[in-house]
């Protein structure tokens, strides 16, 4: 996981606590496509999908919710 940027993983905590694009880029104060952009640069650097595009609803798949909780004190 070498070259994980702080702001991809920042990013990836507020999404996976919203699960919701909305109110994560409001909390963020970034647009959606950001959002969109710094996930999938940090899904690729990882090598595994993080996250569900369910519309609006964001869901974590299986290795996302690993991957949060590892983040998590």
């Amino acid at each position: 996981m070498r070259g994980i940027e702080i702001r991809e993983l920042e990013y990836f905590l507020v999404i996976g606590e919203e699960a919701h694009l909305g109110r994560a880029t409001a909390r963020l104060g970034v647009s959606g496509k950001r959002v969109g952009e710094l996930l999938a640069s940090l899904e690729r650097r990882i090598g595994a999908p993080l996250v569900e595009d369910m519309g609006d609803q964001l869901r974590l798949t299986p290795f996302g919710e690993e991957f949060l909780d590892s983040l998590r004190p």
